[in-house]
Formats: structure tokens, sequence, C-alpha cells
């Protein structure tokens, strides 16, 4: 057999291996990211239950390409941003906003994660708001919540590009009216959670000195939905 045919038998059958492993690859990761993606949504839509579902059905796709020595490409390509998932489904699922502050706070330069930071502490003050009767606490709970939640807002406007949401927050918790109304809950104006996939997000990120934590480097619990840190 000539040497040129042997040759072009060998990168055809170079490029039908290819090909196969690349559409075995791809089939083991796209629930991975589809279930990322819903979860996204979902958390966008403040739809707990299907939040937490589409949660579980990812990490149980994660196990599935953990096993077959594929995480890395999902860690990189797919879970950038793993380390909001688990404080977006406590905002959204069991309202712990204490939780999801503290979690995020090291991550605050995020514009990302000081989005859900002033998302939590709004959510926060409502829930104080509501439950004092002293006018004159509600006051200062008000004030309080102005002085505290405006910087997060305006670090995650200054942190992407077209955020709207967050134009509109930190608008709305600058003014003493506006802020009031929210914290009575009349519509408009709301706070959105403006969490979506990417290729929705509001803009890219500013470099982030802080490095995130994968989500192989967490502890996964699909039973609960739970993602947490280690040590």
């Amino acid at each position: 057999m000539p040497r040129s045919r042997k040759a072009i038998i060998g990168v055809l059958i170079f490029s039908a291996l290819f090909l196969v492993l690349a559409g075995w690859t791809s089939y083991l990761l796209y629930p991975v990211a589809y279930h990322s993606d819903q979860f996204k949504i979902n958390v966008s839509k403040q739809d707990s239950e299907k939040a937490r579902r589409e949660f579980n059905e990812m990490m149980l796709a994660y196990k599935t390409v953990e096993k077959y020595r594929l995480k890395w490409l999902a860690n990189r390509y797919l879970l950038e941003d793993a380390f909001l998932y688990e404080p977006a489904l406590h905002l959204v699922d069991d309202h712990d906003y204490d939780r999801v502050i503290n979690d995020l706070e090291k991550y605050k330069d995020d514009y990302r994660a000081a989005h859900l930071i002033g998302v939590a502490k709004v959510r926060k003050a409502q829930s104080d708001y509501a439950f004092e009767k002293d006018p004159k606490v509600k006051i200062g709970i008000m004030k309080e919540m102005m002085k505290e939640v405006s910087p997060y807002f305006k670090n995650a406007v200054k942190g992407s590009s077209f955020n709207f949401d967050d134009a509109l927050n930190y608008d709305i918790v600058s003014n003493e009216d506006s802020a009031k109304n929210l914290l009575e809950n009349k519509k408009p104006p709301l706070v959105r959670l403006g969490y979506e996939p990417k290729g929705k997000e509001p803009g890219a990120p500013q470099k982030k000195e802080t490095e995130k934590p994968k989500l192989d480097e967490e502890k996964k619990d699909p039973g609960s939905g739970g993602l947490g840190k280690r040590g």
C-alpha cells in the first residue's frame, strides 16, 4: 500500500476517533450545562422548588462527569460561577439571608456576589421592618438598610456593563421614599434577583482578585442540595 494512502487512512481513523471522543464528552457535559442554566433561570424567577430540583439534577450530572475524570472541563468551562450557587439557593429557598451575606462577603468585589449580598440585605431588612411595630425603630431600619445596601448595588453596577437591574436597585435604596416603599413591599419598586446564565448576564465581571472555589472543592450533597466549603 502506498505511503500516501496509509497516511490518508491514518488521518481518517484519527478524525473518526476524535469525533467520537468529542461527541461522548459533549454527551456527558450537556446535562451539567443544561441543569446549571435552568437552575440560574429559576433562581432569577425566585421559583425555589424548581431551583432546588435543577440544582440536584446538576449535582447528579456532575457526579457522572466526575466519574469519567472530566470534572476539570466542567469546572473550567461550565461552572466558573459555582461559588454563587449555594448562596443563591439559600436566598430563594430557605431565606437564610445572614448565611448568604457571610458566605459571599469575601467575594464582594465580584459584581454578581455584590448583587446577591445587596438583595439578601434588603430581604433581611424587609423582614425586620415587617416585624417591628415602633415607627421610630422602623425609620432606623430603613436608614440602616440604605447605608449598608447602596454600596453593594453600586459595586454591582460598576462591575458590569448594562446592569439596569442594579442601577434601579441603587436608585431605590438611595431615596427615602422609594426605600420605604420597598420595605413595605409596595409595587413598584421591587428588587429583582437578576441572576441568569451566561449570555444573559448584564455584563462581564471585572478582574477578580479572590479565587473562587471550584465545584469539586466543595462538599456535594445532592439529597439536600447543599454546597458547603471545606474547612
